[in-house]
C-alpha cells in the first residue's frame, strides 16, 4: 500500500484529524483483510473492538500521540503495510499494526 496522492504530503496531526472525522461519521473501519472494527473517538484516543481474541471482546485503543509518532515515521516508506512498519514503529503500537493500517486505509489515506 502507498500514500494516496492527495495525502502524500500530510503529517501525523493532519492524518489524525482525517481519521478522527472518519470515525465520528462511520463509527467503524475495516482492515485491509476486511476485519470489521467498531470504533469511537474519545479525547486524544480512538478505541475499537473487532476481530478475534481480546481485541474482539475487550477492545483496544490508539492514542493520538502514538498514532502521530507512528504515522510520521511510516509516511515516507515506499510501501506501507504491517510488515514494512514493524521495525520502525514504537512498541506501544507493535501489536496494533493491523488496526493502525486499517484506519489509514479506511479513511483513504492509504491505497492498494
Amino acid at each position: 500500500m502507498t500514500m494516496a496522492q492527495n495525502y502524500d504530503s500530510i503529517d501525523g496531526n493532519k492524518a489524525w484529524d482525517i481519521i478522527e472525522r472518519y470515525i465520528k461519521e462511520e463509527k467503524s473501519f475495516h482492515s485491509v483483510t476486511d476485519i470489521s472494527y467498531q470504533a469511537e473517538v474519545h479525547e486524544n484516543l480512538i478505541s475499537y473492538k473487532g476481530g478475534s481474541g481480546n481485541r474482539g471482546v475487550i477492545g483496544e485503543s490508539i492514542s493520538k500521540s502514538d498514532f502521530i509518532e507512528a504515522f510520521n515515521r511510516v509516511r515516507v516508506l515506499p510501501e506501507i503495510n504491517t510488515s514494512t512498519i514493524k521495525n520502525i514503529i514504537q512498541s506501544s503500537l507493535y501489536q496494533k499494526r493491523t488496526p493502525f493500517i486499517g484506519l489509514l486505509y479506511s479513511a483513504g489515506i492509504l491505497v492498494k
